[in-house]
């Protein structure tokens, strides 16, 4: 890792453009300080993982559309197009990634390219989340939200037709395109996360546990209704009411968002047609609250 992330830094100041759309140099003292790590395990490659979201964009109203032609209407006719449209947005992603002339440098002066892929990865989860979540630099809440965000994207690797796990490249490409695509949903999930997370203790562990033993078997492939559900199961227990009844403040703090949450998460389950079991629970657990 040490390598790459030193061959990365070294690229990218020996390929810095001056005085384009990106960089600027101003006459003023102090004024040029390039900042190149960012928070980011591979330093100044940031615009260009911003200038693949911007691509990847283009494909979120065709690819939202393969997923629901295919939820809403199963078969291996219907899963034979499904797959072939996946693998086209894929390679379309694949092909910006691999088209990056500081890419192309990095990965001729490398020995693990699956490594460098994993650490792009990762510095992807970090952009989103610093982009869609405002958590005032607070490096904990955004790890933790990276956490989940990864947990998220374990729970889509599991439903995948025809991508080969193995290959990092299109791991990378295939993710991007999923997260970017539901990104609305998405960032609203990890809201409502962060909300409960303030309420209740250990929250990330409890719904991974939850992941591993009780949705690991279970039949059902949608990644954001397992996660949707995995998350509301803690809110619609009874027993987490009583955990909190001698703590009044977080005993009406959990109630009182409760009513905010399923704002939140009512038109994601109707848009993509989830028929959640907690989303209808918490529906009626606010008619008698």
């Amino acid at each position: 890792m040490k390598k790459i992330i030193e061959v990365t830094k070294n690229e990218f100041i020996k390929n810095l453009k001056y005085n384009d759309d990106h960089l600027k140099v101003v006459e003023k003292m102090k004024a040029n300080n390039i900042k190149i790590f960012l928070g980011l395990k591979l330093p100044g490659l940031k615009m260009h993982i911003e200038s693949i979201i911007q691509k990847v964009k283009t494909l979120k109203i065709n690819y939202k559309r393969n997923e629901r032609n295919f939820r809403n209407n199963r078969s291996l006719e219907n899963e034979d197009a499904y797959t072939s449209n996946l693998k086209k947005y894929n390679e379309l992603t694949l092909n910006e990634i691999l088209n990056i002339d500081l890419f192309k440098i990095i990965l001729s002066r490398i020995d693990d390219e699956d490594l460098f892929y994993d650490l792009l990865l990762e510095d992807y989860y970090t952009i989103f989340i610093g982009k869609n979540l405002k958590m005032d630099n607070d490096k904990n809440f955004i790890n933790l939200l990276k956490k989940v965000l990864k947990l998220f994207c374990s729970l889509r690797s599991k439903e995948e037709y025809g991508i080969e796990q193995e290959n990092r490249l299109e791991c990378l490409a295939n993710t991007i395109n999923w997260v970017e695509s539901f990104s609305d949903e998405i960032i609203i999930i990890l809201k409502v996360f962060y909300k409960l997370n303030r309420i209740i203790d250990n929250l990330f562990d409890k719904i991974e546990f939850k992941l591993n033993n009780v949705y690991n078997d279970t039949k059902n492939d949608n990644a954001i209704l397992i996660m949707i559900d995995s998350i509301l199961s803690f809110v619609t227990d009874v027993q987490i009411y009583k955990d909190k009844e001698k703590d009044y403040k977080a005993f009406f703090l959990l109630l009182n968002n409760n009513k905010e949450i399923l704002n939140q998460i009512l038109p994601i389950n109707i848009n993509l047609c989830l028929n959640s079991k907690e989303v209808f629970c918490l529906q009626e657990q606010m008619k008698v609250s």
